[in-house]
């Protein structure tokens, strides 16, 4: 079951708060074919967090799944570091797809 994504994204700050990242959730988009989350964090980063993550941290707060979800959001960096990286040594340009559109009018 796939949760509002405003909903998880409150949840998502909520947690980075606890961590105390200074991170802000610039968006999170449901993605069905990968069942999972995409987070991104200040505009630029992004982490993963697949679905089943999220329903089970919805439904009751499970540490070893908290602690799953903190690893992934403080290593966001590391994780596109690690693509520009991957696509440097096979000779091509790192080319995020990550993007904010800050110009729809959002009704929350």
């Amino acid at each position: 079951m796939a949760y509002d994504e405003e909903k998880v994204s409150r949840m998502i700050q909520k947690i980075l708060e606890e961590m105390g990242l200074k991170r802000q959730v610039s968006q999170v988009v449901y993605r069905e074919d990968y069942q999972d989350y995409r987070v991104i964090l200040d505009g630029t980063h992004h982490s993963p967090i697949r679905e089943k993550l999220v329903n089970i941290l919805m439904e009751n707060e499970d540490e070893d799944v908290r602690r799953e979800v903190e690893f992934l959001l403080s290593h966001a960096v590391e994780l596109d570091e690690w693509e520009r990286e991957e696509a440097a040594a096979e000779g091509g340009d790192y080319k995020s797809d990550v993007s904010v559109d800050n110009s729809a009018d959002y009704d929350f």
